[in-house]
């Protein structure tokens, strides 16, 4: 991405600049030439100590094995990628970034046409390393069934279908490491709901009708249906994708040749929730009715009641079992292809106080400032779970 700094968007957030010397998580990366997706997502990888923990986990049991056998080449990819990454979070711990550019050339082995100087998608990229990962786990629990290996991210999906003929349910069962997440663009653009989104809106009804009818295995042909997914398996720390790029066809051109798509991006204010409970249906699977649904947006997409939760004592005592707002990636800019990305991680005594990681720049930030300027987006974000 191109180099815009966070001083140059926006001056009239509030910052101050933190030494590099204090503690593991006070060291920046530098932008080694449009690598700052590269670099957010390195940052709140490194934050995360149950990652970091699975990581060296994973190198050491990949080197104990490849050592007295011969995996596929596209596995020894993955092995390296990993095991460069465990280097890097050990130059970090350091104070030292020498282990970024190692870490960057085994990435470009495991995927040749990804080009790690060109600006990319900060979710593509997360979403490749964790492939990785996943990809040597399945490996190792194809040598050793017994292998108890952790799982920072990993959880399942569980879509109940159900026949509105026969009324019985269905269910299938997905793995996932990271949710996309909709946006609510049906408000005006200066509407404090515009962009909203939750679990709530994720984990709507969806009607299975006309050409998409359901193929009913006990009515032997094609019914009308509904669907909805909830979180079976419920990660230590869940990823949502808020999905803020739409992409646009230009028709509007007087030849084919000049024919092209644009992605547009969402930007709002709407903030980010501080906690998600697990007490409701997107947790427990038991859908009630339309009106239930409507209750949970109002509820849960409430600009105000969001902001409130920062000030909760409860939560600031994380009372409550559910998932905790821990790390953001943040997108600064007006589409994909263009703009900067950040890593936001929270300071553990006060939720609203947030580090921004701007490449190898470190600013202390009040979170609701972030929220309140349309030019910064959160675009992944990091919950951890507390039960």
């Amino acid at each position: 991405m191109s180099n815009v700094k966070i001083e140059e968007i926006s001056p009239n957030i509030k910052s101050q600049s933190i030494s590099q010397s204090h503690d593991i998580s006070s060291i920046g990366l530098p932008n080694n030439g449009n690598t700052c997706y590269l670099n957010a997502v390195i940052q709140v990888l490194y934050h995360s100590k149950l990652f970091r923990y699975e990581v060296r986990q994973v190198t050491e049991i990949m080197k104990e094995n490849i050592e007295f056998r011969r995996p596929s080449k596209n596995i020894q990819k993955a092995a390296q990628t990993i095991e460069s990454l465990n280097r890097l979070f050990s130059s970090l711990k350091l104070k030292s970034t020498q282990g970024l550019s190692y870490f960057a050339s085994m990435f470009k082995t495991l995927k040749p046409t990804f080009s790690i100087n060109c600006q990319q998608d900060a979710q593509e990229f997360l979403s490749y390393i964790l492939e990785a990962l996943d990809d040597c786990k399945e490996y190792l629990h194809s040598i050793d069934k017994s292998l108890r290996l952790t799982s920072t991210f990993g959880g399942t999906i569980t879509k109940h279908i159900i026949c509105e003929k026969c009324r019985k349910r269905m269910s299938n069962i997905e793995n996932f490491n990271i949710l996309t997440i909709p946006v609510d663009t049906s408000y005006d653009k200066n509407d404090s709901k515009y962009g909203a989104w939750s679990l709530a809106r994720w984990s709507a009804l969806e009607i299975l009708d006309g050409d998409n009818k359901y193929e009913c295995n006990y009515c032997n042909s094609k019914q009308k249906a509904f669907m909805f997914p909830w979180i079976n398996n419920k990660p230590s720390t869940l990823i949502l994708h808020i999905c803020r790029f739409n992409v646009i066809s230009n028709n509007n051109t007087l030849t084919n040749f000049l024919k092209y798509n644009v992605t547009e991006k969402v930007k709002s204010t709407f903030p980010v929730p501080f906690f998600l409970p697990l007490i409701h249906h997107y947790f427990h699977g038991e859908y009630r009715n339309d009106e239930y649904y409507k209750h949970m947006l109002q509820k849960y997409e409430s600009p105000e009641l969001i902001e409130d939760q920062y000030y909760n004592e409860n939560l600031l005592k994380q009372t409550y079992a559910g998932y905790y707002l821990n790390s953001m990636i943040l997108h600064i800019g007006k589409n994909i292809n263009c703009g900067h990305y950040v890593a936001a991680i929270r300071s553990q005594d006060n939720p609203l106080k947030w580090n921004i990681y701007d490449d190898n720049v470190i600013n202390k930030v009040n979170i609701l400032d972030i929220f309140k300027n349309c030019m910064y987006s959160p675009y992944i974000i990091f919950y951890e779970k507390v039960v």
